[in-house]
């Protein structure tokens, strides 16, 4: 027989004692090693559902713009400033409130000459200190605002401290509440006197002072003061640039990043899977290396078009999805304005801890 042969004879039996072999080793624990490694996966932490989010102050975002059309001549305040409520923000053209006001408190100072000359009778002599004490608290409370301003603009120069314009803004809100009762009692004045003899000067004067209120008014509109506490996040305006109520930018975002939450929105598919105090994981791209809990603070009651910039052709801009408000927890390094991903825990448990043990495994 040629070598050939029995080499062609010989490789079936050499092939059954392999495959005996095999089938031992397998019954006494001795898998191969890439059979060991394919079996041995590690487990992996499946989430409820993934939605893309934004982080916001938790008191949100608040828009400012000018109630009319006014050149902006000076900011009292820089991107990143704490203010408080009532705070002078940055002043428009006030050139025409001004003169108008002047105007009105020049007709008041000869109107209340005459009016003093002319008979007083004792039936108008009440509603007459009512009317003088309304118009005093009238002009306290200008001179309380232009106090404020006057130490807002210290304040942004460096010349004044934030207690100083806490206090400032105390005796402005002090003078409201005193205008505020002072109307309060010359309308009773008036309703019990339905039909009060007036003289031509005390109604002329009256007139004058309903202008100087209105003037008031008007020049406080070139005023743009903070609505609440927080800080300054963007400043749009510039200084000689004429800004208005339909402006297509606000002039100024404020917003309370002491806290912070995640405006995150959710596929229509995946609403059932989400719940009020729902634990979460925030990841941000610029943080990659940390991952930030929070729960679920609230849940909007119907869907809307998605709004965020996280699109793609799973997700169209036309996407129907449910607004969930997520509060964040603790102190983070995110900002306002970062784009986050946000999982959801199917479980009641703090899913960070559920990672940890994971990784401890």
């Amino acid at each position: 027989m040629s070598k050939r042969k029995k080499l062609l004879v010989g490789l079936p039996a050499l092939l059954a004692v392999a495959t005996a072999g095999y089938i031992i080793n397998s019954h006494n624990g001795n898998i191969p090693a890439a059979t060991a490694a394919s079996e041995k996966s590690e487990p992996r932490l499946t989430w409820a559902a993934a939605a893309p989010g934004r982080v916001e102050p938790k008191s949100g975002e608040i828009d400012l713009r000018s109630d009319l059309i006014g050149k902006v001549t000076v900011f009292a305040v820089k991107e990143g400033d704490r203010v408080i409520a009532g705070q002078l923000l940055f002043k428009q053209d006030d050139e025409t409130a001004l003169a108008s006001l002047r105007k009105a408190e020049a007709e008041i100072e000869a109107l209340e000459k005459r009016r003093n000359d002319a008979k007083l009778t004792r039936r108008s002599k009440k509603r007459r200190d009512a009317e003088n004490d309304l118009s005093q608290a009238d002009r306290d409370l200008l001179e309380a605002r232009e106090n404020l301003d006057r130490i807002s603009l210290a304040k942004h120069n460096g010349t004044a401290s934030e207690e100083d314009v806490q206090r400032a803004v105390t005796e402005v809100n002090k003078a409201q509440q005193v205008v505020e009762s002072r109307w309060i009692a010359l309308r009773s004045v008036r309703k019990e006197q339905e039909n009060p003899t007036s003289l031509p000067e005390e109604a002329s004067l009256a007139s004058a002072r309903a202008q100087f209120t209105l003037a008031i008014a008007a020049l406080e509109k070139t005023r743009i003061r903070a609505p609440q506490a927080g800080e300054i996040l963007k400043i749009d305006a510039k200084i000689g640039e004429i800004i208005a109520p339909n402006s297509p930018r606000p002039a100024i975002i404020i917003g309370d990043v002491s806290s912070l939450r995640v405006r995150a929105e959710v596929d229509e598919r995946d609403v059932a899977k989400i719940r009020p105090k729902q634990e979460v994981i925030v990841r941000a791209d610029g943080f990659p290396d940390n991952d930030f809990t929070g729960t679920v603070q609230s849940i909007a009651a119907t869907l809307g078009p998605a709004q965020l910039n996280k699109r793609g052709a799973s997700r169209p801009n036309d996407a129907t999805v449910l607004e969930v408000k997520i509060d964040v927890t603790g102190k983070t390094p995110l900002l306002p304005g970062m784009e986050v991903d946000v999982l959801f825990s199917p479980k009641k448990t703090d899913p960070s801890k559920e990672k940890t043990a994971l990784k401890e495994k």
